[in-house]
């Protein structure tokens, strides 16, 4: 995802843009913790974007 979003992400609209790379964030931070439950809401967040 991060790397389509660098490929593409000037063909998209900023608010958009900034939805994914804040999912991206979010789901970053939760694998970082190792908090399997967050990583599962951030996921199903970030696909029903």
């Amino acid at each position: 995802m991060e790397r389509s979003l660098r490929e593409y992400g000037d063909k998209i609209d900023a608010s958009e843009r900034a939805s994914v790379e804040a999912a991206v964030s979010s789901l970053r931070e939760a694998l970082q913790k190792g908090d399997v439950a967050e990583i599962g809401r951030t996921q199903e967040l970030s696909w029903s974007r």
